[in-house]
């Protein structure tokens, strides 16, 4: 009776270690593949192919993509007295708007110019003034990282501030670093990561994760609350800009 319970209990074993083989013994593809992971809600990948540059309007003999990279290129002999302007469109007919979000990407310039991420733009025209807010980046590394509303006020702050505009807009300022250490981790003609924070009225801007400008922007019928987001090539020098893994991500 012992031996029989003993070989019933091996035989019992028997499928299941043969099914184990079995399963080692099976190629890749006849496993069943882990779902893709989603995407938090509401996070946008705004480009991460080549497809995605149909998601954006511009003027496409200056923007283009290519191996997952988007490429602007503005030549200083351009006639053009404006920014050259690449919009998000998103997938619907309207420009898909932003108010409160993390906005990220790695980006590389090279050349003598200067580009831009605008953000909470409008109208969202890529070919008309519009009003919003820039975040520059120049080659020579003089202004990059600061704060510019787009139409007539201009530099709101230089790297290394922290500017507050009041209801009135009277403008207070304060130092939280030096603008030429600061310079010293941006890199130009490399890749960089950029970090774009839009909550409320308060607008900061990361480059390499570390904090390189600050607004507080309370003036009333100045400040932008929402728009679109755009990459702007900024007319003087030569220069070519090329930007990836550009993710939107909204704020509570």
């Amino acid at each position: 009776d012992q031996r029989r319970f003993v070989f019933a209990r091996r035989a019992h074993r028997r499928p299941m270690i043969r099914s184990i083989v079995l399963m080692c013994l099976l190629p890749a593809a006849a496993v069943a593949e882990s779902p893709t992971p989603t995407l938090p809600l509401g996070v946008k990948v705004l480009f991460a192919s080549n497809e995605d540059i149909d998601h954006w309007d511009g003027d496409r003999d200056h923007w283009s993509a290519e191996d997952g990279v988007i490429v602007g290129q503005w030549s200083g002999d351009d006639s053009r007295s404006g920014a050259s302007s690449l919009v998000y469109r998103g997938q619907d007919d309207s420009p898909a708007t932003f108010d409160h979000f993390e906005l990220t990407a790695q980006l590389k310039i090279t050349g003598g110019g200067g580009v831009a991420i605008d953000y909470r733009r409008l109208p969202s025209d890529w070919d008309k003034e519009a009003s919003g807010y820039r975040a520059v980046i120049d080659f020579s590394n003089r202004y990059a990282g600061t704060v510019e509303a787009l139409g007539d006020r201009g530099r709101l702050a230089q790297r290394g501030r922290s500017v507050t505009f009041d209801q009135s807009g009277n403008r207070s300022s304060r130092r939280f670093g030096d603008a030429v250490e600061l310079g010293r981790g941006v890199h130009p003609g490399q890749w960089n990561d950029y970090r774009i924070v839009a909550d409320r009225d308060r607008l900061e801007h990361y480059i390499n994760e570390s904090l390189v400008c600050r607004v507080i922007d309370g003036a009333a019928g100045s400040s932008t609350d929402a728009g679109v987001v755009a990459l702007s090539l900024l007319p003087g020098a030569d220069v070519t800009l090329r930007v990836k893994n550009i993710v939107i991500r909204p704020l509570p």
